[in-house]
């Protein structure tokens, strides 16, 4: 099984890449002298912190099983006859 970050925490390294890349679109706008202050520059990372935040957490929670179920389907699993068709979760 692969065990990369890639693939063991997609919600975390999406995360990491949209602030990495709102930070190196903020530095190229100033390379080219758009004028934003430090605190500016600050402000915009932290709300896009923020909303990064926000959107990975309601996506994770969308994509997880909670463990009570998922062994509640193991157990009516095990308990089918052989030949029987498994519960979903």
């Amino acid at each position: 099984m692969n065990n990369s970050p890639v693939t063991s925490e997609p919600v975390a390294v999406m995360g990491g890449a949209i602030i990495t890349l709102v930070t190196a679109v903020i530095v190229l706008l100033q390379a080219f002298d758009f004028d934003l202050t430090a605190d500016q520059s600050t402000a915009i990372v932290g709300v896009a912190t923020a909303i990064i935040t926000v959107v990975s957490l309601l996506y994770a929670r969308s994509q997880v099983v909670p463990t009570e179920k998922a062994e509640q389907v193991i157990q009516q699993a095990a308990d089918m006859p052989a030949g029987s068709t498994p519960p979903t979760l």
